[in-house]
């Protein structure tokens, strides 16, 4: 499927953001005008991987919309015996993934919802953009499953875009980060009717929230390894 320019929410009608047949086609160009140093995010996620992977082991990239990060992985690592298993519940991503990377042997792509689905032993977890989706009440459940199914010297890798503690930074924030996506071509119409449309959908908490979640599941310690604007990543050690 050929990347295409996002233009959605030129669209004066705005509905409930859906990751459905109209945004895959333009998510490539969405995440890249829209998330900060998303290219070099991923391209450090695939470093982290391969540092922290065990041999013969399970890597899941949770959430993995259209296979970036599973395939950036996969190129990085090169290793028939590193199984990966990217899961979405968007079956129209799942859909993009078959037929883009049919041949990465080693990347497993499932169509389910990571909340149902069964987790083996793995030595990463990768919850890339996928937590702030995630109804509140599930959050911590889905943080301490993944918790369980890490080895004894497992990692999660996990990007967030995160609210502020104080309502000025917040505005400040929120400010350079309309004016980046400004710079990247859209109009202010276009992030007003996104802002609305991702309302009640985006769920996002502050830093200290989910560094809270994470001790509470008994992870050993985090480190907030990357941070661009509001978009931040942690690496959290078992």
């Amino acid at each position: 499927m050929q990347k295409k320019v996002d233009k959605i929410f030129l669209d004066k009608k705005v509905k409930k953001f859906e990751f459905d047949q109209k945004v895959v086609p333009v998510f490539q160009d969405m995440i890249l005008r829209s998330v900060p140093g998303y290219e070099n995010l991923i391209k450090n996620i695939s470093i982290i991987t391969k540092k922290n992977v065990a041999k013969n082991s399970m890597i899941y990239d949770l959430g993995c919309s259209l296979g970036a990060c599973s395939r950036k992985i996969a190129d990085e690592v090169q290793s028939e015996k590193i199984k990966i298993v990217a899961i979405d519940n968007s079956e129209q991503m799942i859909n993009y993934c078959h037929e883009n990377y049919s041949n990465y042997k080693n990347i497993t792509f499932i169509h389910e919802d990571i909340n149902n689905f069964k987790l083996e032993t793995a030595s990463v977890v990768i919850l890339n953009f996928t937590l702030q989706f995630i109804k509140r009440d599930l959050k911590d459940q889905l943080i301490a499953k993944i918790f369980n199914a890490l080895d004894e010297k497992g990692i999660l890798v996990i990007s967030e875009k995160v609210i502020s503690e104080s309502k000025e930074e917040e505005l400040f924030l929120q400010d350079y980060h309309e004016f980046f996506k400004s710079c990247n071509g859209y109009t202010k119409e276009e992030i007003d009717r996104k802002k609305l449309s991702l309302s009640n959908v985006m769920l996002l908490d502050n830093i200290k929230t989910h560094e809270r979640r994470f001790k509470d599941v008994g992870f050993s310690d985090s480190c907030l390894w990357h941070r661009s604007y509001n978009f931040v990543s942690w690496i959290v050690r078992k």
